[in-house]
């Protein structure tokens, strides 16, 4: 049937002025303001194969500039169409979810959630303004060397990203986008400088308060971490490195909860 309001719709969808036209694959609820004003009223009524062209006039204070108050055209197919049935929100709705004996559970739950989430937000905001703060104090210079490889290891993040979620070999991306590898990794410059120098001051601000983890903690971090990975996979892991990541990643965790609790 076509797509009304409330509807879980999948859709494919490519503009030639939103990243050289590349074709992008997306699933949301109509209606819930899930695009730009205007995008999702002109997905109502399509049915599943159906392919529609429209344009949309963005609002002059859009968050990213290359797109803001400019008329951006779009080529969106229908690919599938469900009407969503919500379940009653109830007492038994609660238990079916396995860990709550009624309603009232269920919602102080979900308020505990927002409540850590906001919490969350609140922590990682301290966090980067004290790094932002001791980065543009620090006067030390930073080894090119660090800088170089830090670009080639978010290079191959890129890559890692392209080849799994876009589904398409990284060189036909380069070739969307126009650009080279080498002037992929001239434009992560400024900000491997920043992940090193980050990653640089918070090994000194460790060393100087004598921060330190167990192998308690790490054998703990590398569980949780296995319990995720495919067995079939766990051979090919180097162990030795892995403990070093969750080393200097429990490190760093401390070190910045002890930093936000000075800056609080």
């Amino acid at each position: 049937r076509p797509a009304q309001k409330g509807d879980f719709v999948e859709i494919e969808y490519q503009s030639p002025q939103i990243e050289n036209n590349l074709k992008r694959k997306d699933n949301f609820i109509l209606g819930k303001g899930h695009f730009v004003s205007g995008f999702e009223e002109n997905l109502e009524g399509m049915v599943p194969g159906q392919e529609k062209e429209f344009s949309l006039k963005f609002p002059d204070d859009y968050f990213q500039k290359e797109l803001a108050g400019n008329l951006v055209g779009f080529k969106v197919k229908m690919n599938s169409v469900q009407k969503m049935e919500l379940p009653e929100i109830n007492d038994e709705f609660a238990k079916n979810l396995g860990k709550f004996e009624n309603l009232i559970g269920l919602k102080e739950s979900i308020r505990e959630g927002i409540k850590m989430e906001k919490e969350n937000q609140e922590s990682q905001r301290i966090r980067g303004e004290i790094l932002e703060r001791v980065i543009t104090e620090a006067k030390s210079e930073i080894p090119e060397i660090l800088i170089e490889a830090e670009k080639k290891r978010m290079l191959e993040d890129l890559k890692s990203f392209v080849l799994e979620n876009l589904k398409i070999k990284f060189e036909d991306y380069s070739v969307k986008i126009q650009k080279t590898e080498k002037e992929l990794l001239d434009s992560f410059s400024n900000e491997a400088e920043k992940k090193v120098k980050y990653a640089l001051i918070l090994r000194e601000i460790s060393k100087r308060e004598k921060i330190k983890v167990s192998e308690e903690e790490i054998k703990f971090a590398i569980n949780e971490f296995l319990k995720n990975y495919p067995i079939e996979k766990t051979k090919d892991l180097d162990l030795d490195q892995l403990k070093d990541y969750y080393e200097e990643v429990i490190r760093n965790e401390k070190t910045l909860q002890m930093l936000e609790g000075l800056a609080r």
